[in-house]
């Protein structure tokens, strides 16, 4: 176990295993690239283990829960912003949590969903000109920390709101490269709320 990304709870992280995981996997083929068999077979067994680890993250309510953790109850509903961060850092992790990636899509809908309804400044949908303006994001929904203190409501980040800017670009590009979009009961809500 370790601490979470927002050095806060202390458990079992997504961003932390698949930040590792992604660690592992180059650091085997770079083992591969400099002679050392031995290096990069355990690598590659320690990044199995992270793989099967990583699967424990997908909750049947319909996305993939960043942390288990004990001491971190107001963090109740799993979301958290750091999974898309953990998605954006290993780059899609050599295959494993893509971009484009149904479990992936559903995550980043819900976290959006979540902070539709947690901030004030998200209750403007449209500019002058009508056009849709995207979700403030912040840490993770019930954040206490407001930027002084944890007395308050947390609030948005502009890095979070960018980096799900930033995973949005790399959803279109992951699709123009695939050239193909599979709606599948898991990525629907994300497809629905996209189209209108």
């Amino acid at each position: 176990s370790s601490f979470d990304l927002w050095e806060e709870c202390k458990g079992h992280h997504f961003y932390t295993r698949i930040v590792q995981y992604k660690a592992l996997t180059d650091g085997a083929d770079l083992a591969d690239k400099m002679g050392d068999p031995a290096a990069a077979d355990h690598y590659r067994r320690i990044s199995k283990l992270l793989k099967a680890a990583l699967k424990d993250h997908w909750d049947s309510n319909g996305f993939i829960r960043e942390s288990f953790s004990e001491n971190c109850q107001y963090k109740d509903t799993g979301l958290d912003s750091a999974t898309i961060l953990g998605v954006l850092h290993t780059n899609g992790a050599n295959g494993l949590y893509a971009f484009s990636d149904e479990r992936v899509l559903a995550t980043a809908y819900e976290i959006d969903r979540a902070f539709k309804y947690e901030y004030r400044i998200n209750q403007v949908t449209e500019n002058s000109a009508g056009k849709r303006i995207e979700t403030a994001i912040g840490r993770y929904p019930k954040d206490r920390y407001n930027g002084y203190d944890t007395t308050g409501n947390g609030n948005p980040w502009v890095l979070t709101t960018n980096a799900f800017a930033e995973y949005y670009y790399g959803v279109v590009s992951s699709y123009e490269s695939e050239n193909n979009i599979e709606i599948t009961p898991i990525n629907f809500k994300f497809f629905k709320d996209l189209m209108g």
